[in-house]
């Protein structure tokens, strides 16, 4: 058996979504992933989704309420 050698940095990236006044945001490893739960969960139609995607944000009257994406990134050193 092969161990995994964790010594070299790694670096990680997610997306963090804000909706409406919910200060605890749903987290995503790709902006697809996020488009996908707005669409499905949150049924945002394709005009709002197209706006998110560009500008990261979307509010009324594309949207019942405010949707904010965060990007961040972390590096882990060994």
């Amino acid at each position: 058996m092969t161990r995994l050698d964790y010594t070299g940095a790694m670096t990680l990236r997610w997306l963090d979504l804000y909706c409406g006044e919910d200060p605890h945001p749903r987290r995503f490893d790709r902006i697809e992933t996020a488009l996908e739960y707005l669409r499905r969960i949150e049924r945002l139609p394709q005009e709002a989704l197209q706006v998110m995607a560009e500008y990261g944000v979307v509010e009324p009257p594309l949207a019942r309420r405010a949707y904010r994406l965060s990007f961040h990134t972390a590096e882990r050193r060994a």
